[in-house]
């Protein structure tokens, strides 16, 4: 399922009481919708929000401004891929405020790319821009508390394209320091399918 959300802006905080603080901030500085405000481990705060174009950039710039030195990253997607938000949902749909009785969706298991990043923020944002590089699905992208703080993302199609998706993601995480590693399995097990984000085989 496509994506209706367009633009994403995220502001993620080393300081729980700071973060609830920014969020104030930022909702009554634009007409935004807050996707998600929640504490991640360990005693981080993430926001991400959605609406048009400006009222995002201009919460995003606010809620920078307020964060001061708690602020550990953060990012504005004016063109976000129509797989980020998906990819969000699918291993915890309640917490967008989805019901959690979802039929998981069946696809073609191809090649699989993995992206480990330092902070939810960037991984959020290099599953977008491996997503715009190359023909690839992007299946899951893990936030959680069983992370550390942590983000991975899973990409799937052709070996080639899985290869230039990574490239894209290493390269803008290493830019920010923020990277740990990057992964490819070519020709990965049947038996994985299930473990990534619940995905049903097809074929």
């Amino acid at each position: 399922m496509r994506s209706s959300i367009h633009v994403l802006g995220t502001v993620e905080l080393d300081s729980v009481a700071q973060g609830y603080r920014v969020l104030d901030l930022m909702v009554k500085a634009a007409p935004i919708s807050v996707l998600r405000a929640t504490v991640i481990n360990p005693g981080k705060f993430l926001i991400m929000v959605t609406g048009d174009v400006a009222a995002v950039e201009e919460a995003i710039k606010r809620g920078i401004s307020a964060a001061g030195e708690c602020l550990l990253d953060y990012l504005f997607l004016p063109n976000l891929h129509t797989d980020v938000i998906p990819a969000l949902r699918a291993r915890d749909p309640a917490s967008f405020g989805e019901r959690t009785e979802q039929v998981s969706p069946a696809v073609e298991l191809d090649a699989l790319g993995l992206i480990e990043a330092f902070s939810t923020t960037a991984g959020i944002e290099a599953a977008d821009a491996a997503a715009k590089e190359a023909a690839v699905r992007v299946l899951e992208i893990r936030l959680g508390d069983e992370l550390g703080g942590k983000s991975t993302a899973t990409v799937t199609g052709p070996i080639g394209e899985v290869e230039a998706a990574l490239a894209v993601a290493e390269g803008l995480l290493r830019r920010k320091q923020l990277l740990v590693r990057t992964t490819v399995i070519p020709r990965p097990h049947g038996d994985l399918a299930p473990f990534v984000a619940g995905i049903e085989v097809t074929g």
